[in-house]
C-alpha cells in the first residue's frame, strides 16, 4: 500500500476540513472578496456581533463598522487589495466594530489574504478588544492620577523650597549680626589702645577672632541661597601654609582637649611646605578629625595629627587607633 504524498493529504484536508478548521477559531473569522462582500463568518463572529450566518454572507464588511467609519473603511479596502500584506494583531489601534443591536465595541483585528482562481480572498481575524480597552483606561485613569500626585508634592516641594529660602534669608540677619559683634568686638580688645594683654589673654583673644572668622565663613556658605538651590558647595582653593594652618586648627581647638586632659602633638616634618586647596574646607575637615578623636581618646590621652605626603593613588585622611589607647590622626597629602 502506497503511501499518500504531502500534496494529496493537504487537499483531502482542505476539502475536508477547511470550513471546521475555521469555525474551531478561537477568534471572529471573516473571509472578504476584494469589493468586501462577506463570503464566511464563523461561530465567534456571529457571537461577537450579534448576527446571523445568513444575515452577514453577502453583505458588505461596511455592515460591522459605525457609519462613521465607512468612507475611510471603503479607501482602506482598496488600498489594502491594490497591495495585499499580513498585518499582525494590533498593528492598527483604536478599531470599533458594530453591533446589530447597535452598540460599539473596541476590536482588533490580523488581516491576511490568499489569491485564488475566483480572485484576492481576504481573511480577517477579529478580537474583542473590550478587557484591553478597560485596562488601558484603567492604567490611563492611574497615570493621570499618580501625575496629579506628583503635581501636588512638586507644588508642595516648591512651596517648602520658597519657606526655606525665606528662612534661610531671615536667619542670614540673625547669625551674622551677633558673629560680626563678636568678631568686632575681638578685633578691639586686640588694639593695643584699648589697653594691654598678658600673653594667655592675648592668645586666647586670637583663637577667639580666628574661629568666629572660620564659622562665619561656613554660615556665609550655609546661607548662601544660589548654593542652596543649587545643591552645589563651591570650592576656592588657593595655596596656603600647611604647618600654620594646622597649627592655628590645634589652637582653635586647644580649650575642648584641655577640658579631657589630653594631649596634642602635630608632626609636619614629611609634609610639602604649602597646599592648594581650600582653607576653609580644610580646616574643616582638620576639626571634623579631632572632633572624633577627643570623642574616642579617654581622659589623660594623646591625639596626634600627622601630614605627610601620601602615595599616588591620592589625597586621604585616615585615623588609626595608637598605642596605650592613643588615637592618632593623618591627613595625607598627594
Amino acid at each position: 500500500m502506497s503511501t499518500p504524498s504531502i500534496n494529496h493529504f493537504i487537499v483531502s484536508f482542505s476539502e475536508a476540513n477547511y470550513r471546521a478548521f475555521l469555525e474551531s477559531a478561537p477568534d471572529a473569522l471573516l473571509l472578504t472578496n476584494r469589493a468586501g462582500a462577506i463570503l464566511f463568518v464563523n461561530a465567534q463572529a456571529e457571537s461577537l456581533f450579534g448576527y446571523t450566518r445568513a444575515e452577514l454572507l453577502g453583505a458588505p464588511i461596511e455592515t460591522l463598522l459605525p457609519e462613521r467609519f465607512h468612507t475611510g473603511h471603503v479607501e482602506h479596502r482598496a488600498g489594502y487589495c491594490a497591495s495585499p500584506r499580513f498585518r499582525p494583531m494590533g498593528s492598527c489601534m483604536g478599531l470599533y466594530g458594530l453591533r446589530k443591536d447597535g452598540t460599539e465595541i473596541p476590536i482588533d483585528i490580523c488581516l491576511s489574504y490568499q489569491q485564488t482562481e475566483n480572485g484576492l480572498v481576504v481573511l480577517a481575524a477579529i478580537r474583542d478588544a473590550t478587557d484591553r480597552k478597560y485596562f488601558e483606561m484603567k492604567l490611563e485613569a492611574t497615570v493621570e492620577d499618580r501625575t496629579r500626585e506628583l503635581r501636588t508634592v512638586n507644588a508642595q516641594l516648591e512651596a517648602a523650597s520658597r519657606h526655606k529660602s525665606a528662612f534661610l534669608a531671615n536667619m542670614s540677619h540673625e547669625l551674622r549680626t551677633p558673629l560680626n559683634g563678636i568678631l568686632g568686638f575681638s578685633e578691639l580688645l586686640q588694639d593695643p589702645t584699648f589697653g594691654p594683654l598678658n600673653e594667655k589673654q592675648a592668645r586666647y583673644l586670637t583663637h577667639i577672632h580666628t574661629s568666629g572668622k572660620h564659622l562665619l565663613a561656613l554660615i556665609n556658605d550655609l546661607l548662601d541661597l544660589s548654593k542652596v538651590e543649587a545643591g552645589k558647595l563651591e570650592l576656592h582653593p588657593e595655596p596656603f601654609a600647611i604647618h600654620e594652618a594646622l597649627t592655628a586648627a590645634l589652637a582653635d581647638v586647644q580649650p575642648l582637649a584641655d577640658q579631657k586632659g589630653l594631649t596634642l602633638t602635630l608632626h609636619t616634618e614629611t609634609a610639602p611646605t604649602t597646599l592648594t586647596a581650600d582653607p576653609v574646607r580644610f580646616k574643616q575637615i582638620v576639626y571634623n578629625l579631632l572632633s572624633n578623636a577627643f570623642k574616642f581618646t579617654p581622659e589623660g590621652g594623646r591625639v596626634t595629627i600627622t601630614a605627610r605626603t601620601g602615595s599616588s593613588e591620592g589625597s586621604r585622611l585616615a585615623r588609626s587607633s595608637g598605642p596605650s589607647d592613643d588615637v592618632c590622626c593623618g591627613v595625607a597629602l598627594s
